[in-house]
């Protein structure tokens, strides 16, 4: 990619193009600069490390690539620094560094968090999957509820219980139902990314509450593959919750997505894309021989 811009919507941003357009290079390249000592609901740091979203070439990525961000930081001020990326044939690895030529260097401060639904184990390969205390105000547990009634239409984690399983280096934190006719052994895939997502938003809820609701912005979330694992009617469900929630929480989300419904969905929300609420980048070569974003 040479000498393209890629645009952030004030709320949620949608990016979509065939497989292999860099789609989540790009969120990792917007997500990584950013450190944060907060953490989230499982007492990890909200940070998005580049071995979480992809990986560059030793061969092949040996020169120098840089980038632009381009942040509004308030008052009618705007801030560039440039992101650069240089292979280290001494240590045999990329260094993505803002600014400076060490780790951390110039990194700003802000929570971030990267799914890829995707690429998430399934429960049936997680080795003895235990329950999990966690310290869920009534608040939240009465979200977590509501968020799968609107998103899935299911009522039946109006009780739940939190779980924990680990597969080598992967722990997972499935949420399953109490009062239901299954329970977390049983679950679908789309139940088990909803609750991956719930989790994430109750961190940022914490740390909203923290700040005590001020303007400054909560955090970023990117989410991959957003579609996955979803009925159509899911998908556009859990968009218009996160574009609400968003709003509240004041929160920026980058989607990636191959779901045609979905951007349809989206395209019909003029006044949101109007205001730039919403904005769609649509990743191509079809014009020209380097990638274009539309």
């Amino acid at each position: 990619i040479e000498d393209e811009t890629l645009e952030l919507g004030d709320r949620i941003t949608l990016i979509s193009g065939r497989n292999g357009t860099m789609k989540s290079t790009l969120m990792g390249l917007i997500s990584h600069p950013f450190s944060s000592e907060k953490n989230d609901i499982f007492n990890k740091i909200m940070t998005t490390k580049l071995s979480e979203v992809f990986k560059l070439s030793k061969e092949k990525d040996k020169e120098q690539y840089s980038y632009n961000l381009k942040m509004s930081v308030g008052n009618n001020e705007n801030l560039e620094e440039t992101v650069k990326i240089s292979y280290r044939e001494k240590g045999k690895r990329h260094r993505i560094v803002v600014s400076g030529h060490e780790s951390g260097d110039g990194n700003f401060s802000l929570p971030s968090v990267y799914l890829n639904l995707k690429r998430l184990y399934p429960l049936v390969e997680l080795d003895n999957l235990a329950n999990k205390t966690i310290d869920y105000s009534q608040e939240e547990k009465k979200f977590i509820s509501n968020f799968f009634e609107k998103v899935l239409l299911k009522t039946e984690f109006k009780e739940f219980d939190s779980f924990n399983g680990k597969i080598e280096n992967l722990e997972k934190n499935p949420l399953g139902p109490l009062e239901a006719n299954y329970d977390v052994d049983s679950i679908s895939s789309g139940e088990d990314n909803m609750g991956t997502i719930a989790h994430v938003l109750i961190s940022f809820m914490r740390i909203y509450n923290e700040n005590q609701g001020n303007k400054k912005l909560t955090g970023l979330i990117s989410i991959d593959e957003f579609e996955a694992s979803l009925h159509p009617i899911s998908q556009v469900n859990l968009f218009k919750f996160l574009l609400k929630w968003s709003k509240q929480y004041n929160v920026q989300i980058i989607l990636s997505t191959h779901s045609l419904f979905l951007l349809e969905e989206a395209l019909k929300m003029e006044e949101e894309i109007e205001n730039n609420t919403i904005k769609l980048n649509f990743i191509t070569n079809r014009f020209k021989s380097k990638l274009t974003i539309l």
